[in-house]
């Protein structure tokens, strides 16, 4: 939401202070300016990027929409959801965990963890690593090893969008200049023309400036930064899953591991020990 606010914020501004200039907004609605603009951006990231990239960095707009998904009520809710697997299986054994791992979205031990923002994913993660020692897998090291892996290939997923996104917001404002240009070509070309038609096409080329800097400054870059402290967080909960499992596999009680998982946690998504323990208290198996 808070996203949104303040995008809401960035075009209100610029609305109200362009009228309150004496502006006239009809000037700045030139919608081949625009079209050249803005096609031109999406035609190069098109060009310049993967079928991944797209399909994540298009899933990544879409988490605007949640930007304060990540705080201490989601720390308590992955840590609670671990410590309710990691209780299971110190009460009813690795066998009866297995059954729960083959159907993660049915089975009532994942069922706030799949709540979460990116929860299948964190589910899947937790669920693979987790049958690795059900079947048998006691290399501690290893296995820290393989999920260390595992997140650096996420780490690369969502930084090759974000990354993507803040090389287009660098190159709109050379893109409005294209526009610009064209116009002033445009410009050039009736220079006999009244001076009503010649201002007006002026006009039209200076709008292309504006919203190359505008788009650039205002909406893609906001946009990518947003996507990595968003990416951050992400990561942090593998982090978290990666160290509660990675102390169970040492042989640690469910409450050692539960710490372990909530210290590596943001201090915005991390509860306080005597909080965590009550809520935990109160956790069913």
């Amino acid at each position: 939401m808070s996203s949104i606010i303040g995008l809401s914020v960035v075009f209100g501004s610029l609305i109200t202070g362009y009228l309150g200039n004496g502006g006239i907004i009809s000037i700045l609605l030139h919608p081949f300016e625009w079209l050249i603009i803005v096609g031109c951006g999406i035609g190069a990231f098109i060009f310049s990027t993967n079928k991944s990239i797209r399909s994540y960095a298009w899933k990544g707009v879409k988490k605007l929409s949640k930007a304060d998904a990540y705080k201490e009520d989601t720390g308590i809710l992955l840590l609670s959801s671990i410590s309710s697997v990691l209780k299971f299986v110190h009460k009813s054994g690795v066998v009866e965990l297995e059954k729960h791992l083959d159907v993660p979205a049915t089975s009532h031990l994942f069922k706030k963890l799949l709540e979460m923002p990116s929860g299948e994913e964190v589910v899947s993660f937790f669920c693979d690593y987790m049958r690795l020692l059900v079947m048998g897998f006691d290399k501690s090291h290893d296995l820290i090893d393989l999920m260390d892996r595992h997140i650096e290939k996420k780490k690369a997923e969502l930084y090759g969008v974000y990354s993507a996104i803040a090389k287009l917001a660098d190159a709109f404002p050379a893109i409005g200049i294209v526009a610009a240009v064209l116009g002033v070509i445009t410009a050039m070309a009736s220079v006999g023309a009244d001076a009503a038609v010649l201002g007006a096409r002026i006009a039209s080329a200076l709008v292309g400036t504006f919203a190359g800097v505008f788009l650039s400054y205002c909406v893609v870059a906001p946009i990518s930064n947003f996507l990595e402290k968003f990416s951050d967080y992400e990561i942090s909960v593998f982090e978290s899953v990666k160290s509660a499992i990675a102390s169970h596999a040492d042989g640690n009680p469910p409450a050692i591991s539960i710490e372990f998982a909530r210290q590596v946690l943001p201090s915005s998504m991390k509860p306080s020990f005597e909080d965590l323990e009550k809520i935990l208290q109160k956790v069913q198996i």
